[in-house]
């Protein structure tokens, strides 16, 4: 009989995306439409919660001068359900 190593994954479904495929992945495109939309002061943005939060949070690393938004008070990091 050939014993087998039975894996688990050491965090849930969204951390593994967070932590492989958003550096990986997500946000190089999260860059490239920010780049290529570049909002501007005045403008609104809004983050629909269809992933991660990547683009919103780059978003907010660019600062004030990247465009104009509301924070929400909340604070979801988006690795999980909000609420």
């Amino acid at each position: 009989m050939v014993a087998r190593e039975h894996c688990q994954m050491d965090a849930t479904a969204p951390e593994l995306y967070e932590r492989y495929l958003v550096p990986a992945i997500t946000s190089i495109w999260a860059k490239d439409l920010l780049d290529r939309t570049r909002p501007t002061k005045g403008e609104s943005v809004v983050d629909v919660a269809c992933g991660t939060g990547v683009v919103a949070r780059l978003l907010d690393e660019r600062g004030p001068s990247g465009g104009c938004w509301h924070r929400p008070q909340h604070g979801h990091d988006g690795a999980g359900p909000a609420g």
